[in-house]
């Protein structure tokens, strides 16, 4: 919303419903390393603000050439964004607090649902918004990261 003017901001929250889909914050975490760490597909997003981070603030890893960074541990992640929170800086927005990013104290959100029961939700919020009859959410599928907690926590 941040591209709108406060007119088309204050429309569309009178008029639209609004939603948002919250996780498990150590699930998300995890989901968030995993994805622009560990992912090739997003890999170069995760070393870009990797690399990025490190210049301006000391790290305890080796950092490779200019070129190649090399990508943090589950741990030294966590660390960092430990780091960044207690030192009051605001996080990046794949791992930054709900209530930092949605404002669910400021704005009336109509439906808050929960990532792990996305696919009920979802048709909730069709129903909510009349659309229930446009989009079938059959075979909506959710993360394995769930699975994968005991192995980093």
């Amino acid at each position: 919303m941040d591209k709108l003017s406060p007119d088309e901001i204050r429309f569309r929250l009178r008029n639209y419903a609004k939603v948002m889909i919250v996780r498990h914050p150590l699930e998300r975490i995890l989901s968030a390393y995993r994805d622009k760490f560990k992912n090739k597909k997003y890999r170069r997003y995760g070393a870009n603000y990797w690399k990025d981070f490190s210049k301006s603030r000391p790290l305890p890893l080796t950092l490779g050439t200019a070129t190649q960074v090399e990508l943090p541990t589950f741990r030294e992640f966590i660390d960092h964004i430990l780091d960044e929170h207690l030192n009051d800086r605001l996080l990046e927005r794949h791992w930054r607090e709900y209530y930092k990013l949605c404002a669910p104290c400021t704005f009336s959100y109509d439906v808050i649902g929960k990532y792990e029961t996305m696919a009920q939700d979802v048709d909730g919020i069709l129903r909510l918004i009349a659309a229930d009859h446009l989009v079938k959410t059959t075979g909506l599928k959710t993360s394995t990261t769930s699975s994968l907690m005991h192995n980093y926590y």
